[in-house]
Protein backbone atom coordinates (compact mmCIF):
# COMPACT_ATOMS: atom_id res chain seq x y z
CA UNK A 1 0.00 0.00 0.00
CA UNK A 2 2.89 2.11 1.31
CA UNK A 3 6.73 2.27 2.09
CA UNK A 4 5.34 1.87 5.50
CA UNK A 5 2.34 0.00 5.41
CA UNK A 6 1.57 -3.31 4.18
CA UNK A 7 -2.30 -4.74 3.88
CA UNK A 8 -2.10 -8.58 4.90
CA UNK A 9 -4.74 -11.37 3.92
CA UNK A 10 -4.45 -14.49 5.33
CA UNK A 11 -6.23 -17.91 6.38
CA UNK A 12 -5.39 -19.24 10.06
CA UNK A 13 -6.20 -22.75 9.49
CA UNK A 14 -5.21 -26.21 11.89
CA UNK A 15 -6.52 -27.32 14.66
CA UNK A 16 -6.01 -25.87 18.54
CA UNK A 17 -7.31 -26.95 21.97
CA UNK A 18 -9.68 -25.21 23.96
CA UNK A 19 -11.34 -25.95 27.06
CA UNK A 20 -14.72 -26.51 28.01
CA UNK A 21 -16.03 -23.50 29.77
CA UNK A 22 -18.89 -25.94 31.88
CA UNK A 23 -16.83 -29.03 32.17
CA UNK A 24 -13.41 -28.19 31.65
CA UNK A 25 -12.17 -30.52 29.36
CA UNK A 26 -10.29 -29.75 26.82
CA UNK A 27 -11.00 -30.67 23.31
CA UNK A 28 -9.77 -29.60 19.68
CA UNK A 29 -11.10 -27.24 17.12
CA UNK A 30 -10.75 -26.76 13.84
CA UNK A 31 -9.67 -23.49 12.45
CA UNK A 32 -10.28 -21.66 9.42
CA UNK A 33 -9.91 -18.11 10.80
CA UNK A 34 -9.53 -15.02 7.91
CA UNK A 35 -7.00 -12.76 8.71
CA UNK A 36 -7.34 -9.45 7.49
CA UNK A 37 -5.06 -6.28 8.88
CA UNK A 38 -2.39 -3.48 8.01
CA UNK A 39 1.02 -3.82 9.11
CA UNK A 40 2.44 0.09 9.55
CA UNK A 41 6.41 0.57 10.36
CA UNK A 42 5.77 3.11 13.15
CA UNK A 43 3.17 5.01 14.17
CA UNK A 44 -0.13 4.68 11.96
CA UNK A 45 -1.73 8.09 11.43
CA UNK A 46 -4.51 7.30 9.28
CA UNK A 47 -7.98 7.46 10.29
CA UNK A 48 -9.66 6.52 7.82
CA UNK A 49 -9.27 2.46 7.83
CA UNK A 50 -11.44 0.32 9.89
CA UNK A 51 -9.12 -2.36 9.68
CA UNK A 52 -7.35 -3.42 12.26
CA UNK A 53 -3.93 -2.10 12.57
CA UNK A 54 -0.79 -3.70 13.90
CA UNK A 55 2.25 -1.26 14.46
CA UNK A 56 5.42 -2.63 14.16
CA UNK A 57 9.70 -1.22 14.89
CA UNK A 58 12.48 -1.26 12.68
CA UNK A 59 10.56 -2.76 9.82
CA UNK A 60 10.60 -6.43 11.50
CA UNK A 61 7.56 -8.14 11.37
CA UNK A 62 6.78 -11.46 13.44
CA UNK A 63 3.90 -13.51 11.96
CA UNK A 64 4.82 -15.75 14.99
CA UNK A 65 3.65 -13.50 17.59
CA UNK A 66 0.49 -12.21 15.14
CA UNK A 67 -0.57 -15.70 14.99
CA UNK A 68 0.01 -16.87 18.99
CA UNK A 69 -2.11 -13.73 19.48
CA UNK A 70 -4.48 -14.82 17.14
CA UNK A 71 -4.85 -17.87 18.56
CA UNK A 72 -4.95 -16.66 22.29
CA UNK A 73 -7.92 -14.89 21.57
CA UNK A 74 -9.78 -17.60 19.82
CA UNK A 75 -8.59 -19.65 23.13
CA UNK A 76 -10.18 -17.36 25.17
CA UNK A 77 -13.66 -17.18 23.57
CA UNK A 78 -15.65 -18.85 25.72
CA UNK A 79 -16.45 -22.34 24.44
CA UNK A 80 -18.64 -25.76 25.23
CA UNK A 81 -17.65 -29.26 24.35
CA UNK A 82 -20.06 -31.58 22.41
CA UNK A 83 -20.95 -33.26 25.54
CA UNK A 84 -21.92 -30.43 27.17
CA UNK A 85 -24.12 -29.07 24.38
CA UNK A 86 -25.80 -32.61 24.72
CA UNK A 87 -26.49 -32.55 27.79
CA UNK A 88 -29.85 -30.28 28.32
CA UNK A 89 -29.44 -29.60 31.53
CA UNK A 90 -29.82 -26.31 32.79
CA UNK A 91 -26.56 -23.94 33.79
CA UNK A 92 -26.53 -22.69 37.01
CA UNK A 93 -26.34 -18.85 37.30
CA UNK A 94 -24.97 -16.47 39.87
CA UNK A 95 -25.52 -12.68 39.47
Amino acid sequence: MSPTLIKVDALLTGKTPVTCIRCGEEENINLDEKLDFLISDGIFKGNESEDLVIEIENGIIDFDEICESELSSLESDYHICKNCLDDNIEIEKEF
